[in-house]
């Protein structure tokens, strides 16, 4: 909905309540890609590559690595009502070890995005990746071929004192 302009904490409240009054799963899984995109682009645009990986020096500075835009993502994410968290990439798209972290998105219809501005991509595959996987009351913290992540296991991002 159109309600004129405000910053980026009004337009998350309001358009956190826009998603919570929409209850067919395809047409909210399809929100939440357009927040992730909206979201994707305004950090794009707004902060650059940098080695920067604490969150009030990111917002001070205007600059990231990929921890650092992994916290913005994930904090503005929250706040627009997203199911948003850090992972670890134990294994990019292009099959190197590295030691990297991305975002972790699970929408209400059932899909995962890996958002990586690091790499630049609303939707990347790594090969392998870290984050929390159920097994039976707790959970563990499990590296995973992203083949996997589709699976009817419960999954989520790594827990937050953990970055």
């Amino acid at each position: 909905k159109n309600r004129g302009e405000g910053n980026v904490v009004e337009w998350a409240y309001l358009v956190r309540e826009d998603l919570a009054e929409v209850h067919s799963l395809g047409r909210k899984g399809q929100l939440e890609v357009d927040i992730i995109n909206w979201l994707y682009d305004f950090i794009r645009s707004n902060v650059r590559r940098g080695r920067v990986f604490s969150l009030s020096e990111v917002l001070f500075q205007g600059s990231a690595d990929c921890l650092g835009y992994a916290k913005l993502f994930t904090l503005l994410g929250r706040l627009f009502g997203l199911d948003a968290g850090i992972i670890e990439v134990v294994m990019d798209n292009a099959g190197r070890y590295v030691p990297h972290t991305a975002v972790l998105v699970r929408l209400s219809d059932g899909r995962w995005r890996i958002i990586d501005l690091w790499y630049g991509s609303k939707n990347i595959r790594h090969q392998r990746i870290g984050l929390q996987v159920k097994q039976g009351r707790e959970w563990r913290v499990e590296d995973m071929e992203m083949k996997r992540l589709s699976n009817r296991e419960e999954k989520c991002y790594l827990p937050d004192s953990c970055v």
